[in-house]
């Protein structure tokens, strides 16, 4: 109460039943800890495998990658715990259901049989969730390009029709458009399949802040693309991700198996097909 009182933001804690207070924040000092200590990113799980280094015995201290590295896998870790600039934190379901890199980033063998690699793939998927569940993976990366493609070519036909204009609201134009691109650049870097509700919602911001470019310009935007439904959980969105699945989508045509999996899923209807 006393973070919303001064105005700081909105109170994220009613939405956050079942977690701890030190998941998020330290015992003290009430911000949210390291973000390497946060998603649990143990130096020994990555360190000989994929940068073929051995810890030393010199290294003493903490076990964490960030005791050494303080923006290791920076991005990735931000949109996990939601924490991006200039956007209001909105933390991924995998960090409030207590998933950790490890979680998805499994031990892969590499071609040659003997090293290993440690990378997310649909195998994770299906190690806790039905078989059902190893396509999930695929559908969120190309919606998530699908939607990036559009909102690229949004921004890029705004920064060539804004970009030299030399008018006195040429500045909050530019830093608009700088922000767009930031953003932008953001959800692509950090994979958005580390929260793909973010990442949606950072997309939409793009589009927001390119059309306050125009209007700073005092031209009028073009129609934005349409970027679909946004994922929730409870949505057919939240795994059926892609623009053209929307469009033929129904779960009464499905078949009797998928129809149960689809009701139990979405908690709804009889699972016996009522």
């Amino acid at each position: 109460t006393r973070i919303t009182a001064a105005g700081i933001g909105r109170d994220l804690h009613p939405t956050h039943t079942g977690v701890g207070c030190t998941t998020c924040h330290t015992s003290g000092d009430h911000h949210i800890v390291a973000m390497s200590s946060a998603v649990v990113l143990d130096c020994a799980h990555c360190h000989a495998q994929v940068h073929g280094v051995d810890l030393s015995p010199e290294w003493a201290g903490s076990s964490m990658c960030a005791g050494c590295h303080t923006d290791i896998h920076e991005l990735e870790q931000r949109l996990v715990i939601g924490v991006l600039p200039d956007l209001q934190a909105f933390p991924s379901q995998k960090f409030l259901d207590g998933l950790t890199c490890r979680s998805c980033h499994v031990a892969t063998p590499r071609n040659d049989g003997v090293s290993q690699a440690v990378v997310g793939s649909s195998v994770s998927c299906t190690g806790c969730h039905t078989p059902e569940y190893a396509t999930i993976l695929g559908w969120w990366a190309e919606g998530s390009a699908q939607r990036h493609r559009s909102a690229d070519a949004y921004l890029s036909a705004a920064e060539r029709a804004l970009g030299a204009l030399g008018a006195p609201s040429s500045d909050s134009v530019t830093n608009l458009l700088g922000d767009a691109r930031r953003l932008l650049t953001i959800t692509t870097d950090a994979g958005p399949e580390h929260n793909l509700a973010l990442a949606h919602r950072v997309l939409t911001e793009v589009l927001d802040r390119t059309r306050d470019a125009y209007a700073r310009a005092g031209r009028s935007a073009p129609v934005a693309p349409d970027l679909g439904t946004r994922p929730r959980r409870g949505l057919c969105s939240n795994c059926h991700y892609r623009l053209e699945d929307a469009r033929r989508m129904s779960i009464t045509s499905m078949d009797p198996a998928q129809e149960r999996f689809h009701r139990e899923v979405l908690g709804v209807g009889d699972l016996s097909g009522g």
